[in-house]
């Protein structure tokens, strides 16, 4: 079973439109062909929802007028990665990419 976890959360600096939702999707697909992981991608129907799916562990964005949230959902496996250092790192991947993208 995953466990589902917050990562990130903070305010949104700029609006969730389809430039975004474009910009969201290209960094996702580029960052997983550069790391090599096997991912799958997509916006979710009601379109506030982004998520990355791997075979250890799925990560969502999840948007409102006001903040953004990241959270994970791990497997078991991919549990006994779940140190801290190895979430500092992700933390700041995620903040690298908000701060790129304006978010």
């Amino acid at each position: 079973m995953r466990r589902r976890d917050t990562l990130f959360e903070r305010p949104l600096k700029r609006p969730l439109d389809d430039e975004l939702r474009e910009e969201v999707s290209r960094e996702a697909h580029e960052r997983c062909r550069a790391s090599g992981i096997p991912a799958q991608f997509g916006w979710h129907e009601e379109g506030s929802v982004f998520s990355v799916k791997t075979p250890l562990a799925s990560f969502h964005v999840w948007f409102t007028p006001e903040r953004f949230r990241v959270w994970a959902e791990l497997s078991l496996a991919a549990r006994l990665f779940d140190t801290e250092s190895n979430r500092r790192r992700a933390v700041a991947t995620i903040e690298d990419i908000a701060d790129r993208l304006g978010l």
